[in-house]
């Protein structure tokens, strides 16, 4: 567990997504990925009906999951910290503004204002977007376009797998000859049918899925950049909202209950004094 001193006590604080604990999210996205990568080689290539296909689909698969592994590497790998903190700045310089420095009282220093303390990783964060579970660490401005390269790879290579994982389900589902007339699906000729059309099915849904849910967060990050804003800022914009919202909905029932009571007492006066 990485440590550092702080006021002369060791303090947990991580230096990358790679250092225990390890988040139950990073587990299952290791696990998932394997999974996908696994069955895309080693059942949808060789069930495929052409050697060409075979062969285009593996390329372009390839590709794409060499790019993955690699943001995913470097998102994870990259501490994201507000190197501020290292100076131990008590007060702003004279050559910066007083108002680009802010006090972080668990840093005990002065930095960025853009910055925020994630607690789950002990240290403030330079541009601070999120803290994403999946890598097990901080997303800010030092690795935010791995980040970024990442969830659109992962997207692409799961639209390609689901793709060819919904194409090769129906096509064994519907001919029950096809798996006999593959060229490369020799391995699977101990297994059943509706074995194999389970495997499809799982991996056509997890595929579908995954897909889906990525393409939407590449969306939501393609409108925060156009925005200019962070996934923190768009949080912090709905929590007010929302509390705009409370708040009025408050003032309109303690105004309708004022006016209940004054329109009753009224009505109960007119027939008192006739």
């Amino acid at each position: 567990m990485p440590t550092i001193m702080h006021k002369g006590e060791l303090i947990f604080r991580r230096i990358n997504g790679y250092e225990s604990p390890m988040d139950v999210f990073q587990r299952m996205a290791w696990l998932m990925f394997c999974y996908l990568v696994f069955s895309f080689y080693l059942l949808l290539i060789p069930i495929m009906e052409d050697l060409a296909l075979q062969i285009c689909s593996a390329i372009v698969h390839t590709i794409l999951l060499a790019f993955m592994i690699f943001y995913w590497y470097v998102a994870s790998a990259t501490d994201p910290v507000d190197v501020t903190i290292f100076l131990k700045l008590q007060a702003t310089p004279r050559h910066i503004s007083s108002a680009e420095l802010l006090y972080c009282q668990y840093c005990d220093c002065k930095v960025h204002k853009k910055s925020k303390h994630c607690r789950a990783c002990n240290k403030c964060v330079g541009e601070f977007d999120h803290h994403c579970k999946w890598l097990n660490n901080c997303v800010g401005g030092a690795n935010y376009k791995a980040f970024f390269r990442l969830i659109i790879s992962a997207m692409l290579l799961t639209a390609v797998q689901a793709v060819f994982g919904v194409r090769l389900l129906l096509l064994v589902w519907m001919d029950e000859a096809w798996l006999g007339a593959s060229p490369g699906a020799w391995w699977v000729a101990n297994i059943s049918r509706g074995a194999v059309i389970a495997l499809l099915f799982t991996i056509a849904f997890f595929s579908v899925v995954a897909s889906t849910l990525l393409l939407h967060l590449v969306g939501f990050h393609m409108w925060l950049q156009r925005e200019g804003i962070s996934t923190y800022d768009y949080i912090l914009g709905k929590r007010a909202e929302k509390h705009v919202r409370k708040t009025d909905n408050k003032d309109e029932g303690t105004s309708s209950v004022s006016n209940a009571g004054s329109g009753g007492g009224g009505a109960g006066a007119g027939p008192g004094g006739g």
